[in-house]
């Protein structure tokens, strides 16, 4: 996580921070102004991605409002917008009477630049991720690894691009794909495997089971069915069925 970036402008101090809450995460705002000598916070704005909210007197009264995503689409957008044109009356109404008099809202509007640059800083970057497209593993029994992963798992065979310098085989996995990199030495071998989700657990075990197939049973998860499998180059998958969607039931 970036370090969180501190800004000075008209009297106020600016912490800009990205904030992991429980589940619930995004850019934070701290604004401190000087009480009596000592800074303290008169201000918070949570941009969340779930529950953007902001606080007056966060470390004292603690008056919070939430903010409806549907009237306000961009939370950060609109927190910028307060601090650009009104952060001297929030001070003041956070019960900072004294500060807010000192409070320079024209300095503060000329380092909102400042404020912004440090915000995308301290945020993750925008690469829009969608979801998982692959995993790779590395096979050193081309044919043996086809026979499993077709043969015996369904799994269909699909084209690798032309300008790879090396053969691959490619299965499609629903929408995602299985990638088998073709080399002389076996991965080292590790818990590290890849997780295949089913429809039916116990079927697929009685299935498998009839193929000759070695099933490794493991520790039980709540809501799900699950059991490991090898591929001939030893590398473990395992086959997950949820009969409760994680984060829905007992954890």
């Amino acid at each position: 996580m970036p370090e969180p970036k501190s800004i000075t402008a008209g009297g106020l101090t600016f912490k800009i921070e990205y904030r992991l809450f429980g589940a619930d995460r995004g850019p934070a705002i701290r604004v401190f102004a000087d009480v009596d000598g000592e800074a303290v916070q008169a201000l918070r704005f949570d941009c969340f991605l779930d529950d953007p909210h902001y606080h007056y007197a966060p470390t004292g009264a603690n008056e919070m409002h939430h903010l409806d995503k549907e009237e306000v689409p961009c939370p950060v957008g609109w927190s910028l917008e307060q601090i650009n044109t009104r952060v001297k009356e929030m001070v003041e109404h956070a019960g900072f009477a004294d500060a807010a008099a000192a409070v320079d809202q024209e300095a503060v509007s000329a380092a909102m630049d400042d404020i912004k640059a440090a915000l995308k800083e301290v945020s993750p970057a925008r690469v829009g991720l969608q979801g998982i497209h692959h995993n790779s593993v590395i096979t050193t029994r081309p044919d043996a690894a086809r026979a499993f992963y077709s043969g015996i798992l369904g799994l269909t065979e699909v084209k690798y691009p032309s300008t790879f310098p090396n053969p691959v085989i490619w299965f499609e996995c629903g929408d995602q794909q299985i990638h088998l990199m073709i080399k002389d030495e076996p991965d080292t071998t590790s818990p590290r495997h890849v997780a295949l989700q089913v429809e039916d657990a116990v079927k697929a075990r009685l299935e498998l089971q009839a193929k000759g197939v070695k099933i490794d049973e493991t520790i039980p998860i709540p809501g799900a069915d699950r059991f490991y499998l090898s591929d001939p180059d030893g590398n473990m998958i395992e086959l997950i069925e949820w009969k409760i969607p994680w984060g829905k039931g007992p954890m």
